[in-house]
């Protein structure tokens, strides 16, 4: 047996409280895994209605007019993950659904259209 499972060995016999602590949280994660996993729509129903002020329905809609693709690149998102919604800081009115890259990119210039047009002419003057 190794050096350090004899340690481990002996902080758990040491520490009986903090280990069921530990399979407490645990056993509560696992749980709320499954919670999640069985009522994924209507967790992001909830999330999408308390942040951009629409339904899941909403989103399926933007979605599917959007053919599943980034509104931007047209591809989809290379994440695995659902596209983003993308939204106007000031007014809060959703715009479209965006790819993780294109919406950290959106994001990085600020919605700034200047220092967007200027990043154009800048890669174009090096092609």
């Amino acid at each position: 047996m190794s050096k350090k499972s004899e340690q481990v060995k002996e902080w758990r016999r040491n520490n009986p409280d903090k280990v069921k602590a530990q399979q407490k949280r645990a056993a509560t994660k696992r749980r709320l895994a499954g919670y999640y996993k069985e009522n994924e729509e209507t967790i992001f129903n909830n999330y999408l209605k308390r942040t951009y002020d629409i339904t899941y329905k909403d989103y399926q809609l933007l979605s599917e007019e959007q053919g599943g693709t980034c509104a931007i690149c047209n591809c989809k998102c290379d994440t695995g993950k659902r596209l983003a919604v993308d939204h106007c800081h000031t007014t809060g009115k959703v715009r479209g659904l965006l790819c993780a890259r294109c919406n950290r990119g959106l994001g990085n210039f600020n919605d700034d259209l200047d220092r967007l047009r200027a990043s154009v002419l800048y890669l174009e003057k090096y092609q």
